[in-house]
């Protein structure tokens, strides 16, 4: 994909995401199974096959986590299990236990998130399918303080 595309893909799933934020965070007064961290500040993780981008995202407790694909491979973003017990909301996400892990899967151009989470280091995977079969590896570090 061209960085003009990107960019343009970038700005409006931006948009799209800001849009249904504000749009959730205007009934979450009203309604009591809103969900509880669409308004809250994001920090936006990047996946491509080459690598994410931060590798460390860095966050405080009352900012929301989010992974965007920038690529067309099934994409799989995995925790400890254990990580589920320091999340500090209670809506749902796309994220489930699966086995020991913590997992979510991305589509092309997916897009997860993930509700805050309590102080500490949270090291995760993220694996990007390959177009022959064979996939990519990719550690990264959220850092909560």
């Amino acid at each position: 994909m061209s960085p003009a595309l990107t960019l343009i893909r970038c700005l409006v799933v931006g948009s799209l995401v800001l849009g249904a934020a504000a749009s959730v965070a205007e009934t979450a007064v009203d309604h009591a199974d809103a969900v509880d961290h669409v308004g809250a500040p994001t920090v936006v993780i990047g996946v491509s096959p080459a690598g994410i981008m931060p590798q460390v995202g860095r966050a405080t407790p009352d900012q929301a986590l989010a992974w965007l694909s920038f690529t067309n491979r099934p994409v799989t973003v995995r925790f400890e299990a254990a990580v589920a017990d320091k999340m500090r909301c209670k809506s749902p996400t796309p994220f489930r236990i699966e086995g020991p892990h913590l997992v979510a899967m991305l589509g092309d151009g997916g897009f997860a998130s993930f509700c805050q989470l309590g102080w500490g280091e949270y090291p995760y995977e993220v694996v990007v399918a390959g177009a022959s079969g064979g996939e990519r590896r990719h550690r990264g570090t959220i850092v909560v303080k």
